[in-house]
C-alpha cells in the first residue's frame, strides 16, 4: 500500500479501534466486570488500544487491529447475556461512527454554501469523513464474522445453541493467519465489495461532485446537438453553484452560437462578475472564451453573417487571447460588411503582430482587391506564397492498397 493511501486509511482507523475497543471496555464495567477499568481501557486515548504491531500492518496491509479487551465472564451478573452485550458493544460504537458520520457529511456535502474560502476544507473535510465512514461500517461488519478474535466468534456461540466459544490458543493463532492471509491475498474482497456499495447508497453526493458532473453531461450535450439539454445542465449547475465559471461560460457560448451574441457577451460579462475565478483560472477561461467565440465569428463568415460575425470577434479582440486571430476575424467581417478600411486597419495590426502568418497577407490581398489597389494585393499574395512555400509539406494520406 502506498504511503498516501495508508495516511488516508489511519484516522479512521484510529478512532474505529479506538471506540471499539473503549465500547467493549465500558460495556463490561457497566455490565459488573471492573477488569477493563482497572486496565485503564476505559477510555478514548488511542495509545490505551492500538498495537503497536497493528498499527505498523496498516502501511503494509488495508487493515490493523488494536489490543483486545479482557474480561471475566464470573463478574457478569448475567453471563451469557451480559457477554453478548458487551461483544456486540464494539460493532456497535462502529455503526454510531457511521451514524455520526452520514450526519456531519450533510454539512461537508454543500461545498458552495460557505463561500470560496471554505470549499477546499469542506471537500477535504467531506473525503476524510467518508473515509471514516467507510472504514468503520467495514469494522463492524468484520467484526460480526465468526472467525476468532474477532466479536463474531463470540456473538454467534451466544446466539446459536450447541456452538462452542472457548478456542484453545492454537487455533487462535491459526485464526489470526487465515484471516491475514484473507486480507493480504484479497480474498475477503466480495465483504468489502458489499460494503462498498451499501455506503454508496447512504452516503450523500458532494456539491462539487454534482456539479462537475452537471458541466461534463451539458458538454456532453452541446458535442451531439442536444442544445436544450446543455442549457437545462447548466442551469442546474448554475443553481448548486452560482459562482461556478465553467457554467457561466458553458451558458453564454451556447447563447453565443444559438442565440443573440450581445446576450451571450452580456452573460459572459455576468461571468466575470459572479463567478470566483482561482489564480490562473481567470486567464484560462479568458483562452477558452476566446476560442469559442473566434469559432462563432469564423462561421458567422462562413454563413455571410458579418454583423455576428463582427460582434463576435469585437469581444474576442477585448478578451486579448489570441490577438491575431481575433483582428483577422474582426477584419473579414468588416470586410463582408464593406468597410475596407476598417477593415485593413485590423489587417495591418495583425500582421504586425505576427508577421508570418500567410493568411494574414491573403486576408490584406484581398482587402487591397476591394479598395481597388491591385498592385499592394499583389504584393501581399506573393508574400503568402513565399510563406506558405516555407512551411514543410503536410504529410500525404496513405493511398489504399492495390487490389
Amino acid at each position: 500500500m502506498d504511503l498516501t493511501t495508508a495516511l488516508m486509511l489511519l484516522p479512521g482507523l484510529v478512532i474505529g479501534l479506538s471506540c471499539h475497543e473503549a465500547a467493549h471496555a465500558l460495556s463490561a464495567s457497566l455490565l459488573g466486570d471492573d477488569f477493563p477499568r482497572r486496565q485503564g481501557r476505559v477510555s478514548l486515548n488511542p495509545f490505551r488500544h492500538l498495537s503497536l504491531l497493528g498499527t505498523l500492518a496498516i502501511f503494509l496491509l488495508p487493515f490493523g487491529w488494536a489490543r483486545p479487551v479482557q474480561v471475566n465472564l464470573h463478574n457478569f451478573r448475567h453471563p451469557k447475556r451480559d457477554y453478548l452485550l458487551s461483544s456486540l458493544a464494539g460493532p456497535a460504537a462502529n455503526l454510531l461512527i457511521v451514524a455520526a458520520c452520514l450526519a456531519l457529511m450533510q454539512m461537508t456535502r454543500r461545498s458552495y454554501a460557505f463561500g470560496p474560502a471554505a470549499e477546499a476544507f469542506l471537500s477535504l473535510a467531506h473525503a476524510l469523513l467518508t473515509m471514516v465512514l467507510l472504514i468503520n461500517a467495514i469494522l463492524a461488519t468484520l467484526n460480526l464474522l465468526p472467525l476468532p478474535p474477532l466479536d463474531g466468534s463470540k456473538i454467534w456461540v451466544v446466539l446459536i445453541p450447541g456452538l462452542k466459544g472457548d478456542f484453545p490458543a492454537k487455533w487462535q493463532r491459526i485464526s489470526i493467519l487465515l484471516l491475514l492471509v484473507l486480507l493480504w491475498t484479497d480474498s475477503i474482497d466480495p465483504v468489502f465489495h458489499f460494503v462498498f456499495d451499501t455506503v454508496s447508497r447512504v452516503v450523500p453526493e458532494p456539491d462539487a461532485m454534482r456539479y462537475e458532473d452537471l458541466v461534463d453531461a451539458g458538454r456532453k450535450a452541446r458535442e451531439e446537438g442536444n442544445t436544450a439539454g446543455a442549457l437545462r445542465a447548466c442551469e442546474e449547475a448554475l443553481a448548486i453553484h452560482p459562482r461556478g465559471a465553467d457554467a457561466h461560460l458553458d451558458r453564454a457560448l451556447l447563447e453565443a452560437e444559438t442565440g443573440d451574441p450581445n446576450k451571450a457577451i452580456a452573460l459572459l460579462d455576468r461571468a466575470e462578475a459572479t463567478a470566483y475565478l482561482w489564480p490562473g483560472d481567470r486567464e484560462r477561461l479568458a483562452f477558452v472564451w476566446g476560442c469559442a467565440l473566434l469559432e462563432c465569428a469564423y462561421k458567422c463568415v462562413d454563413a455571410n453573417d458579418f454583423q455576428r460575425a463582427e460582434a463576435f470577434a469585437e469581444r474576442a479582440v477585448a478578451l486579448g487571447s489570441d490577438l491575431p486571430a481575433g483582428l483577422r476575424a474582426r477584419a473579414m467581417a468588416r470586410l463582408g460588411l464593406g468597410r475596407p478600411d476598417d477593415a485593413l486597419s485590423d489587417a495591418n495590426r495583425a500582421v504586425a503582430l505576427d508577421p508570418n502568418v500567410p493568411e494574414l497577407y491573403e486576408l490584406r490581398a484581398a482587402i487591397w482587391q476591394a479598395m481597388g489597389k491591385p498592385d499592394q494585393a499583389a504584393a501581399d499574395a506573393a508574400k503568402a506564397k513565399q510563406l506558405r512555400a516555407r512551411q514543410p509539406p503536410r504529410p500525404k494520406p496513405a493511398s489504399a492498397p492495390a487490389r
